[in-house]
């Protein structure tokens, strides 16, 4: 059987919190991927046998070439070539924008279709730069379609300049199988509520704000406990300001963890919060962060905001409760209301469950995405 052969082009393949693009790989049975990169990370996490990273060691001579990687999207020319010409794609599938107008010059000389995902700072920060918005006109132009997650996603590229009719709305897929694993082992603990936050790197998570919450339901209710994944500029912040509310000790920091030990942790919480906000300089979450997705798919309720594409993932008094950015007081009274109401709590993670199956199990995400490729394969001048 001749399988479609794509070339996924990624900055590194692949930190930790982009497990996404690797279900996209590992779950397309019908094609053959390979992966160009920069670099090569989490290989023991992120196995697959056709991954080929520009810089296999990092030196210093090499450090400066990603500094200049990152900063002028320069790319070492002759190496991408060469990984083109031994991969031998009939389409290559860019992820995040910057990858995707990196490679141009290469779709321009080799004639090959380009696919290109947005997932986030790419399509709200990014756009506000003159230099950027240039660089857009040219991948809108030279590119064949461009996938979001969502529709409020689609509306801000369409406004950004992408011409509808390239644009493609295919929501991000999940191993529902694998948390399913995790969230049947669970280890009931009565005696208290633990609440999960994922997210310190960057203002747009919402962790201020979601501090503010916890320390004003923590005394009021003794049993809630706080775990918090990941690091960042916001971590000694929201230690602090525990610590100086005398609650230290009701939170865990946990730093970056694994698959394994994240999907653990969701299986042990009770209540996932996700109060994400557009950042001062413009980011925000594009469309939605994957924890809403993978909570509800372990049937934890959503406490998070009407932000980007959260309200079309997290169905409001159905799945979870959402509300206004930085509205601490309604952020306040919607976890009050979960956390004293068991049976609500049960409620809304059965319906989250049967919701997150039905629009971001992996499976049905990927045949989605291979339509989009033979779409290019067998109409390539229709797109």
């Amino acid at each position: 059987m001749d399988f479609i052969r794509i070339t996924h082009v990624t900055h590194s393949f692949l930190p930790v919190t982009q497990n996404w693009i690797f279900n996209q790989i590992r779950f397309n049975d019908g094609m053959r991927s390979a992966v160009i990169c920069m670099t090569r990370d989490n290989p023991l996490q992120f196995p697959h046998p056709e991954v080929y990273p520009v810089f296999k060691t990092l030196n210093s001579v090499n450090k400066i070439k990603m500094f200049l990687a990152r900063l002028w999207l320069w790319q070492p020319y002759g190496q991408y070539e060469n990984l083109i010409r031994k991969t031998r794609p009939q389409i290559i599938h860019g992820h995040f924008s910057p990858e995707s107008c990196r490679i141009l010059p290469l779709i321009k000389n080799t004639g090959l279709p380009l696919v290109t995902t947005f997932y986030g700072i790419d399509i709200n920060k990014l756009p506000r730069r003159r230099l950027w918005r240039k660089r857009y006109s040219h991948l809108f132009s030279r590119g064949n379609l461009f996938i979001v997650e969502g529709s409020h996603m689609a509306n801000v590229l369409e406004k950004t300049g992408c011409p509808k009719e390239k644009i493609r709305v295919i929501k991000i897929g999940v191993d529902c199988e694998l948390i399913d694993s995790f969230s049947k082992n669970r280890k009931s603990d009565s005696e208290s509520i633990n609440l999960l936050f994922v997210g310190l790197e960057r203002e747009k998570k919402g962790a201020s704000d979601m501090v503010k919450s916890f320390v004003r339901l923590a005394a009021e209710y003794p049993s809630i406990k706080l775990h918090l994944i990941g690091e960042g500029k916001y971590k000694s912040k929201i230690k602090e300001t525990l610590q100086n509310n005398g609650f230290g000790n009701r939170a865990t920091f946990h730093g970056y963890v694994g698959v394994n030990r994240y999907l653990e942790l969701l299986s042990e919480s009770d209540i996932v919060m996700v109060p994400s906000c557009t950042a001062r300089d413009g980011d925000t979450e594009g469309g939605a962060p994957v924890v809403c997705i993978e909570a509800q798919v372990a049937q934890k309720p959503v406490v998070g905001t009407l932000h980007c594409d959260i309200p079309e993932i997290v169905v409001h008094e159905k799945t979870g409760l959402l509300c206004p950015e930085h509205d601490i007081d309604r952020l306040t009274a919607n976890l009050k209301l979960l956390i004293g109401n068991k049976k609500l709590r049960k409620e809304m993670g059965r319906n989250a469950g049967i919701h997150a199956r039905r629009n971001h199990d992996i499976k049905k995400q990927v045949k989605l995405l291979n339509e989009t490729y033979y779409s290019l394969i067998k109409n390539p001048e229709k797109t």
